[in-house]
């Protein structure tokens, strides 16, 4: 049994240190997801420890007020898991704003998870005119990071749920537009002159 156990917590070990690794790579790496084959399959296997649906929860915005995500259903969800304190996250906030505007009347949402405090997250949002909703969960709460993602996972990472609530796309590191719009552009059917992948 003593064997057993040490030979479970060392493949936990070097299970987190794979992970890290891929982590580490995407900062050094102008923080875009790694292409080798590899790193893409530690990837997918995050991705599938997670949600494989919208959960079901409840989140307070920055003013205190509950939200509802059972109040998402029918739409395209993009769910940012993000800290004030976290460059990369800072860097992405104007593209998530631009989505916002520019697919919102589609039916989707960008709803953005603080892993932060609500006064700092209440004074990041009015200093970049975050147009979304912004959520404040704290670090330890299984209810929210259990299904998206903790800090410990890295920070920013993405999420996409399709309007059936099933998730469709996985992303950890800077969002860009080049690696957004494919994803979201099938499952907005309507027509657009949005294009965030303009200059």
């Amino acid at each position: 049994m003593p064997q057993l156990r040490a030979g479970l917590a060392l493949g936990i070990a070097l299970l987190v240190i794979g992970i890290t690794g891929v982590w580490l790579s995407m900062i050094r790496l102008d923080r875009s997801p790694p292409a080798n084959q590899e790193q893409t399959a530690v990837l997918d296997w995050i991705s599938a420890q997670l949600s494989e649906e919208l959960p079901r929860f409840q989140l307070p915005d920055h003013y205190g007020q509950m939200h509802n995500s059972t109040d998402w259903q029918d739409n395209v969800v993009l769910v940012n898991v993000w800290a004030t304190w976290c460059e990369p996250c800072r860097q992405e906030v104007p593209l998530l704003v631009e989505l916002q505007e520019g697919y919102g009347a589609q039916g989707f949402m960008v709803v953005g998870i603080a892993l932060d405090d609500p006064a700092a997250v209440e004074k990041f949002a009015q200093e970049y005119d975050i147009n979304y909703l912004s959520l404040i969960a704290a670090v330890d709460d299984p209810q929210v990071l259990d299904q998206l993602g903790s800090a410990a996972l890295g920070l920013p990472h993405t999420l996409v749920f399709d309007r059936t609530g099933a998730q469709v796309d996985f992303h950890l590191g800077l969002l860009t537009a080049e690696v957004i719009h494919p994803v979201l552009h099938p499952l907005l059917t309507e027509s657009t002159d949005f294009d965030p992948l303009a200059p």
